[in-house]
């Protein structure tokens, strides 16, 4: 009796698990796109219920975002609720891939001030509130929550055992992480590799944040290395595991304030871009705490200024997204600061992953000339050079 008990318990638990009870209490996993008419519909997955928009047979990518400060109160999930990636997920279905979203958006919920709280909720449970969450009551009510003593990348890897299986006939899976979901992705890709039960493929990095301050929630990292750079050595892990990872920085934010200044592993086991928007002002506005970027900081200008490396950090998913339906973007031959003649294809989401593992690691890597359509989020006008990466971080 015992027994059926805890059956019963735990098909309840899925069945509501299954349910799409966003904002009203925790819901945690894999969305599918679907065409509908002339928009997409999206179900949603979970363990013992895989959605039927998700076809087994075909390559899937998924997208994974980060940090969303206010985003209940604002009943806004990432892709889900954004009219204007309609088109290009729709463009991805066409293609015959399944198009996916990993939601954890009540645990991401948490304002920019208390960033390492969300960061720590990624691998671990045990730092800062755990797994605090935001929902909406009753009364329409934004509330706190403990959630399940489950890291986020614990679920995430929970839910993907049920829609791959490995083996050799285990179609193409590309993850990508946006902000704090590069983070994410990776811890993920990691558990995937080590578990021996599925596999990915790729891994992108979208304008990655996190913070360079020590992370005790990390402190059991399987590298066993010091803490601030085991990012950089699961990338490693990855590439030595064939995985392949790009890496794309686009603002401000990654430069400075959530850089990889103190982790140059991580640029040196990824196929590293520097992008440069420039749409939103000056391109070198997006630079460290230099003498050019002082002359900016003014009471007046604050808010612009901010609002441009948020305008920035958005961009790269535009350009990205754009990249894997597009002619890909070229990479120059230099001519002292022009470009001569166009020599090969960038790294972007046109890219195949092959190509990608063996940019990884050369010591290279590009960057965009600022000149060279940055005024806008389409890849097809974008110009790149070769350079040091050990120059990426300054």
């Amino acid at each position: 009796m015992l027994g059926l008990a805890i059956f019963a318990a735990l098909l309840a638990v899925c069945s509501g698990e299954c349910a799409d009870v966003f904002p009203h209490a925790l819901d945690v996993g894999y969305y599918w796109a679907r065409a509908a008419g002339d928009g997409v519909a999206w179900t949603k997955s979970c363990v013992g219920d895989v959605a039927a928009a998700f076809d087994p047979g075909r390559e899937s990518i998924v997208f994974v975002h980060g940090l969303q400060p206010g985003g209940v109160v604002a009943r806004h999930r990432f892709f889900i609720d954004d009219p204007d990636a309609t088109d290009a997920v729709l463009a991805h279905l066409g293609l015959g891939r399944n198009v996916g979203v990993f939601q954890w958006i009540q645990l991401a919920d948490e304002p920019i001030t208390n960033f390492i709280r969300a960061e720590g909720k990624l691998d671990a449970i045990d730092f800062v509130d755990g797994t605090r969450y935001v929902y909406i009551d009753e009364a329409g009510r934004a509330q706190t929550a403990d959630g399940p003593l489950v890291s986020v990348s614990e679920t995430a890897y929970q839910h993907y055992l049920e829609h791959w299986t490995g083996g050799a006939g285990q179609p193409r899976v590309h993850l990508i992480g946006h902000s704090l979901g590069a983070q994410l992705v990776v811890y993920l890709a990691q558990k995937v590799v080590a578990g021996g039960r599925a596999r990915v493929d790729r891994v992108t990095m979208l304008d990655p944040v996190y913070s360079d301050s020590a992370k005790p929630y990390l402190a059991r990292n399987l590298c066993g290395v010091d803490i601030a750079s085991v990012l950089g050595c699961y990338l490693g892990l990855l590439r030595d595991a064939g995985v392949a990872v790009d890496l794309y920085r686009a603002s401000f934010i990654n430069r400075c304030i959530f850089s990889s200044e103190n982790n140059a592993q991580m640029i040196n086991n990824s196929a590293a871009v520097s992008l440069t928007f420039a749409e939103w002002g000056d391109e070198r506005d997006g630079y460290c705490w230099n003498e050019h970027l002082m002359t900016h900081m003014t009471v007046h200008n604050l808010k612009g200024l901010g609002r441009q490396i948020s305008n920035q950090h958005a961009a790269v998913v535009t350009w990205y997204v754009r990249s894997g339906l597009s002619k890909p973007p070229a990479v120059c031959m230099r001519k002292g600061a022009a470009c001569e003649r166009t020599r090969t294809s960038a790294v972007s989401g046109a890219m195949s992953d092959a190509d990608v593992l063996r940019w990884a690691g050369r010591g290279e890597c590009m960057y965009q000339y600022a000149n060279a359509g940055t005024k806008n989020a389409d890849p097809v006008d974008d110009l790149f050079y070769l350079g040091d990466c050990a120059n990426f971080n300054t």
